[in-house]
């Protein structure tokens, strides 16, 4: 399968940063920790004095980092705490990891890239290490992007970004093979995110394998049936499947006109044209919006 077709499916790689890890909700309980010593400008100068060794030492910025890694909706409350981090631990790196991982998750990769490769002290922590490979990655150099993730695991094996973000460059890389071994890695060391096996199933689509693809988004969605992502994604490995009723049973109104294009896409892909009218036809039935897209697509069937 070509990226085109994936691009008109309108589905992807789940690689976010963070996604619900417990390094994530921690963030709240290190920011409160920080702005109880900023209430009182007294507490605040015995601090810097009878804990400097603690503030110096880069555990609170350590403690930063791991719920830094953020996503974008909690970015501003990382960048906080992370300048607050840099008046007490000036000399530490790790607010600027926080704020690169910021960058990062809010699409701004080159300047992310700039950023920790800027960093000196930490350049080979494996944390820094996976953020330059997520970076090269959305940047579209999978080589680079490989190679600092591998670093990365070879540091910390324990790390599930880390193999889930791993398993994502090797399919942009066309290493599928690869792919498959590092997803089952990253869902076995996080067993409550639904995101390796969404991209597990991602990889078996373009390898137009839609049978193991069903089977891993289901595995996603048992996890986290929340995952809009991996609901979208079985949707769509099923109509590539030719298994068009299960493709668009139980949609909601919301979703009809994208799933009934999607659905139209995957018959148009298998020649069933008269099909694939079909659904083209029910999205621009039920949404005006997608009458642009629905319509292209159409215009792109044979014509009898």
């Amino acid at each position: 399968m070509d990226h085109m077709f994936l691009r008109i499916l309108k589905i992807g790689f789940l690689s976010a940063v963070c996604a619900g890890s417990s390094a994530c909700a921690g963030l709240k309980k290190y920011t409160a920790e920080f702005e109880s010593r900023w209430k009182d400008e007294t507490l605040f100068e015995k601090s810097l004095e009878g804990e400097a060794a603690l503030q110096r030492n880069d555990a609170i910025a350590q403690a930063l980092i791991e719920a830094g890694a953020v996503e974008g909706k909690n970015c501003d409350e990382a960048r906080v705490s992370a300048r607050r981090a840099m008046m007490l631990a000036p000399e530490s790196e790790w607010p600027q990891v926080v704020l690169a991982e910021c960058d990062l998750s809010e699409g701004r990769a080159r300047e992310a890239l700039a950023s920790l490769s800027r960093l000196e002290q930490l350049k080979t922590e494996p944390r820094v290490l996976l953020a330059k490979g997520i970076a090269n990655i959305r940047l579209g150099d999978y080589k680079l992007a490989i190679e600092d993730i591998e670093e990365a695991l070879r540091r910390d094996t324990h790390m599930w970004r880390g193999w889930n973000s791993l398993g994502i460059a090797f399919d942009m890389a066309g290493r599928h093979e690869d792919a498959a071994s590092v997803y089952e890695t990253a869902a076995e060391l996080n067993t409550t995110s639904g995101a390796a096996y969404n991209n597990m199933g991602m990889s078996y689509l373009q390898q137009g394998k839609t049978g193991e693809a069903i089977t891993a988004f289901r595995k996603s969605l048992e996890r986290d049936p929340r995952l809009a992502a991996a609901r979208l994604n079985l949707r769509v490995a099923y109509a590539m499947d030719g298994q068009y009723e299960e493709a668009i049973a139980g949609v909601s109104e919301a979703e009809k006109a994208s799933v009934y294009n999607n659905t139209g896409v995957a018959a148009m892909r298998r020649g069933e044209y008269d099909r694939a009218r079909y659904f083209f036809q029910k999205a621009l039935e039920v949404s005006p919006v997608y009458y642009a897209v629905a319509a292209d697509n159409l215009q792109r069937l044979p014509h009898n």
